[in-house]
């Protein structure tokens, strides 16, 4: 089944095993062989499987236009959630593949 339209992809942090990070790469390419190119965000914060499709991805790309992981963080981020009473200030370290659209 195809991907809907969209202008911005999001897949966050759903690369638990081999397999899913296989299909999550497969539908990075469907996206970035689409014309106007949306722009593409991936996550991979515990560093699970996100390196499993990204040789596969970068063969059919350009030299100059590899895609790689980047290492982002995030100091004093306010954070809740269902099993927290209170809101935590936390650091978190995500690594972020991002192909923005060009212009």
């Amino acid at each position: 089944r195809e991907l809907p339209d969209a202008d911005v992809v999001v897949a966050a942090d759903v690369l638990y095993n081999p397999e899913l990070a296989q299909q999550v790469g497969r539908r990075c390419q469907e996206v970035l062989c689409r014309s106007p190119r949306p722009m593409l965000i991936v996550t991979d914060s515990q560093r699970f499987h996100g390196t499993d499709f990204l040789e596969s991805l970068n063969q059919e790309r350009e030299a100059e236009n590899l895609l790689e992981w980047e290492e982002v963080g995030l100091d004093r981020l306010t954070v809740a959630g269902i099993l927290v009473e209170d809101d935590q200030e936390v650091n978190i370290k995500a690594r972020l593949l991002s192909v923005k659209q060009s212009l």
